[in-house]
């Protein structure tokens, strides 16, 4: 039986391993939503702090910008010195613990702070309350579901699996071409691309951009579910192979913790789901729009674009070059409008591979299989660490 002192370096370790692997909240999911606000209590106070500058307005200027200024700064001070002597605490000492007067605080000062000295309407304060709410909501994202971690993994996983997406797209290519070919070699195509007001062109591209991450999101949550959780000591071992936990001894038969998981630790595992399955069809989208910039650049000149846009002499259509470039005596031009169709065809086919991968068995075993092996392998160490934690307790 290894000591306590070997088993809390173990935990440790198992601990940072989780992380690194994306899933901090296998870590930190008996962490109370107390815990998490405190952790994140640093942000907060810089938000808050810089909402001091809202007293700069056009009521004043100059000196008398300055004085309100200043006075609005001290106003704080002495607030949150009687606030603090309320909660127990010095005058001027950060708070350790973030509980809901803390939050109440966060939330109501910087729109009365709008109202009272920077003069604004009242609509002005109704959308900093807002804005303070979503700057919550961003901090229990990035603290209490770990997404800095999720992100640190996901720059990882890009790299290493950067060749394996570029060999799947040499090996899907001809079924990805049979689905975007046409439209890009379609006329209707270009000529609703060129016809397209500016402004509209980013919103539908976010629209269909938010519509594969909906389903994205949606789809993971029966990825969690079907993952196949270790039944016994001797199974969770066996998958702990690579991780801190491997020196435990498959023939200990131990019962296992229960499997369940919080919500914050299901709400991590999608996101990891999500951004794997989205980096690689973004790494194939790039491609593909690679490609068909190059493709429209040969194989649609300037006398075919016109055609296709329906330009003559008595109708000159004009289109926006981005570059041009001189091959072999030939004069070679990239306009705006083979970027448009090039990235509308590669986001076409980024799609069809999230769809793909997550309803298509030969797909899902190409870009799933690997990422539910991990968090198989994760779930069982986690239940381990469990065990061992237990164990260190009693």
């Amino acid at each position: 039986m290894k000591s306590l002192a070997v088993r809390r370096d173990m935990v440790a370790a198992t601990e940072d391993w989780l992380r690194r692997r994306g899933v901090p909240t296998l870590v930190a999911e008996r962490r109370a939503t107390s815990e998490v606000w405190s952790s994140a209590r640093w942000w907060l106070i810089v938000v808050l702090g810089l909402h001091l500058f809202s007293a700069f307005s056009d009521r004043f200027s100059g000196w008398a910008q300055f004085a309100v200024f200043v006075g609005a700064f001290v106003g704080t001070l002495a607030i949150v010195g009687a606030f603090n002597l309320v909660r127990g605490r010095r005058p001027f000492e950060a708070p350790t613990e973030i509980a809901w007067p803390e939050l109440a605080f966060f939330v109501l000062f910087p729109p009365l702070l709008v109202l009272t000295v920077g003069g604004d309407p009242l609509w002005s304060a109704l959308m900093t309350l807002v804005g303070q709410l979503l700057v919550l909501g961003v901090v229990w994202l990035l603290v209490a579901v770990g997404a800095g971690w999720i992100v640190r993994w996901a720059a990882r996983a890009a790299g290493r699996h950067a060749f394996d997406v570029v060999r799947l797209l040499a090996r899907s290519i001809p079924l990805l071409l049979l689905l975007t070919v046409f439209m890009f070699i379609n006329a209707e195509a270009w000529q609703v691309a060129h016809g397209m007001v500016r402004g509209a062109r980013p919103v539908i591209f976010l629209v269909l951009i938010g519509a594969g991450a909906a389903f994205l999101w949606f789809a993971a949550d029966d990825l969690v579910d079907d993952a196949d959780v270790a039944d016994d000591w001797a199974e969770a071992v066996r998958r702990a192979a690579d991780s801190p936990l491997a020196d435990l001894d498959p023939a200990e038969d131990r019962d296992l913790p229960d499997a369940d998981l919080t919500r914050s630790a299901r709400i991590n595992l999608r996101l990891l789901l999500v951004v794997s399955v989205a980096l690689q069809a973004t790494l194939i989208a790039g491609l593909l729009a690679i490609a068909y910039l190059a493709l429209g650049v040969v194989l649609v000149p300037d006398d075919v674009l016109a055609s296709w846009l329906g330009a003559s002499e008595d109708n000159p259509i004009e289109v926006t070059t981005w570059a041009e470039f001189a091959v072999g005596g030939r004069d070679l031009f990239l306009y705006e409008v083979h970027a448009i169709v090039a990235g509308a065809v590669a986001l076409l086919g980024g799609l069809n591979v999230i769809v793909s991968s997550l309803t298509d068995d030969a797909y899902r075993r190409t870009f799933a299989a690997d990422l539910a092996s991990e968090i198989e392998q994760d779930l069982a160490v986690h239940r381990l660490l469990r065990a061992v934690d237990d164990r260190d307790a009693r």
